[in-house]
């Protein structure tokens, strides 16, 4: 990208041997300042030579002054024996209205770009036969922009060439700007570097600001005129506006030059009032002192040997010495410089090949700091490895004696918890093998079976090392044993286990209960002589929980009014600890008991 923008510098340097077929004819025509706008061109053709000015000079800048109106009066004869076809050229893109009068009546100008599009500058046909002599005059005016009067005349196929030629130039410069403005962009995409976004956003206020001065924007972009002042000086600001943050990350003013550092932190703010004052002169004089200020930071800079300081030097330096030439140049002074007509384009290409170099720079810098401080960044996690291999050895000696003891106390107190259930069990078969009332007899065994519920997970938990999940499977396998045994109406009755979930210890506690309930009730209630079949299921499904009971026995009526405390311990286990619903389902002589938790 550096040699494309090198070659094309080359190529603008040469550019004015392009140009060789032209006359400039202001020297030739006379011009008269008009601020009487109700003039036509026969009162105008009528004014005596005494109103009309000359000049020596090939172009004169009005500024602005949309006031004014600019005449022309030429005189150009065909010396030669051959008919001749001549483009007459106004060199300068912003001429808001230009007409011709002569053989006929032309018009052209920026602000007519609705009506009769051109390129880049207006330009008028004239046609002269062997040894004629012409008069036309031009009218021209300029509401929005500066007007600027350069009459051209050219050899008809030279100006074709010229025009292509530009236009090529313009591609270029457009081309090469665009695609360091992209390049530049990626940089920051993947570094997140704002001197690189700030740098972007210089360039397209740069891009948008050319594509303005070259006429790109109206003719080619927008192909449309641009009508209010105001967006002109929406241009200015934003070409302006993104130099103090850029110069601030570019030159680390806050870590080098923290008071000039503060005046660029404001500056932002004062370009934008200023390019917004609506009196041309008043905005110029406000924003040349910017330049001076620019001028101290960087000779600050360059005494404080801050290392991107001389790219920065070297870049301001090419645009402002071809900015600053192409202004004298405007004022009428340096006419030479009419054979190099992108001292401009010139001078901002070089400046961004110079500030690509330094921001290249700026990455080697900053890889060769980063180097350095990987370097001692590895010695120092050496050092640091070292030390707190020695702390982790001694901590985890610490940690597994703690570990281990507290692995034995934790089955200590399962296995305690499980002994401790297993001698109230006893209690309880003790006691209810001296009563007599076998109702009383058959609450004994459901809490022995209710507390046995309980003492099984123990008893996993003391056998196993991880408790953060239980077997629930082997679980409630061990707990339906337990009521098969307690029960004398259980033979014949089959139970099908389908557990494809494991459950924390909470909830397993409070699962194991349900099944004591729901199975000892199945065994109970539903079944004759011929026993039956009864199904345990758990899964999963959507982050949920489905624990399923089913029997096939003579079903469940749910409607009927029950004062079962086996049901209501169900219930409530489901609601208040599971943070459940429960749902009964009975028909065709099965009973579905279903929690979704």
């Amino acid at each position: 990208m550096k040699k494309s923008i090198f070659y094309f510098l080359l190529f603008l340097l040469n550019i004015h041997l392009l140009a060789a077929e032209r006359i400039e004819i202001f020297s030739l025509c006379r011009y008269l300042e008009n601020y009487d706008k109700n003039l036509s061109i026969e009162e105008i053709k009528k004014l005596s030579d005494d109103n009309w000015k000359t000049t020596s000079k090939s172009f004169i800048n009005f500024s602005f002054r949309p006031e004014l109106e600019v005449w022309l009066k030429c005189i150009y004869k065909n010396d030669s024996q051959l008919y001749q076809k001549k483009i007459l050229e106004l060199d300068w893109p912003h001429i808001g209205y230009a007409t011709l009068f002569g053989d006929y009546i032309s018009k052209q100008g920026t602000l007519l770009l609705g009506k009769n599009h051109f390129n880049f500058t207006p330009r008028f046909e004239l046609h002269f036969a062997p040894k004629e002599e012409k008069e036309f005059y031009i009218y021209t005016s300029s509401p929005v922009s500066s007007l600027i009067i350069k009459p051209i005349l050219w050899e008809y196929g030279a100006f074709d060439r010229y025009e292509i030629v530009r236009f090529t130039v313009y591609a270029l410069f457009f081309g090469a700007l665009l695609a360091l403005l992209i390049y530049n962009f990626f940089i920051y995409f993947f570094t997140k570097d704002k001197t690189y976004l700030w740098y972007c956003a210089y360039l397209l206020g740069v891009l948008l600001h050319q594509a303005y001065y070259t006429g790109f924007l109206e003719f080619f972009i927008l192909q449309k005129p641009i009508e209010h002042r105001i967006y002109i000086h929406f241009i200015i600001a934003a070409t302006l506006i993104f130099i103090p943050p850029f110069t601030r990350t570019f030159l680390e003013t806050k870590k080098y030059m923290p008071k000039a550092d503060k005046i660029l932190k404001i500056m932002p703010f004062y370009i934008a009032f200023s390019s917004f004052v609506p009196d041309a002169n008043i905005m110029i004089a406000l924003l040349i002192p910017l330049s001076f200020v620019f001028m101290a930071i960087i000779f600050l800079a360059l005494k404080k040997n801050v290392t991107q300081a001389r790219y920065f030097a070297f870049g301001w330096l090419c645009v402002v010495t071809s900015m600053a030439l192409m202004g004298l140049y405007n004022l009428g002074h340096l006419e030479f410089l009419s054979n190099f007509p992108y001292l401009v384009q010139a001078g901002i290409a070089a400046e961004a090949l110079i500030f690509s170099i330094g921001l290249a720079d700026r990455i080697n810098r900053l890889k060769a700091e980063k180097a350095a401080a990987d370097a001692l960044l590895i010695k120092l996690q050496k050092e640091e490895k070292n030390r707190l291999e020695k702390m982790v050895k001694e901590r985890t000696q610490q940690l597994l004696k703690a570990l281990d003891e507290k692995d034995v106390l934790f089955k200590e107190l399962n296995h305690r918890v499980k002994n401790n259930m297993q001698m109230i069990i006893s209690l309880l078969r003790l006691q209810s093998n001296k009563i007599v009332d076998e109702n009383a007899k058959d609450i004994l065994k459901t809490a022995q079976n209710r507390i046995s519920s309980i003492s099984k997970l123990h008893e996993l938990l003391y056998k196993k090392n991880e408790v953060s999940k239980i077997d629930t499977k082997n679980y409630f396998v061990s707990i339906v044993n337990e009521i098969l045994k307690s029960t004398t109406n259980s033979k014949n009755i089959e139970i099908v286990f389908d557990i494809n979930a494991d459950l924390n210890m909470a909830k397993a506690i409070y699962c194991g209960l349900i099944v004591n309930e729901l199975v000892t009730n199945s065994i109970k209630h539903a079944f004759g002589k011929n026993g039956g079949k009864i199904e345990i299921s758990l899964y999963k499904e959507n982050e949920k929980y489905i624990l399923l009971v089913e029997d096939n026995g003579k079903g469940f009526d749910p409607s009927k009014k029950s004062d079962s405390i086996g049901l209501l311990l169900v219930k409530t286990l489901s609601s208040m600890q599971l943070k459940g619903d429960f749902f009964i389902d009975s028909k065709n002589g099965k009973s579905l008991f279903k929690i979704i938790f």
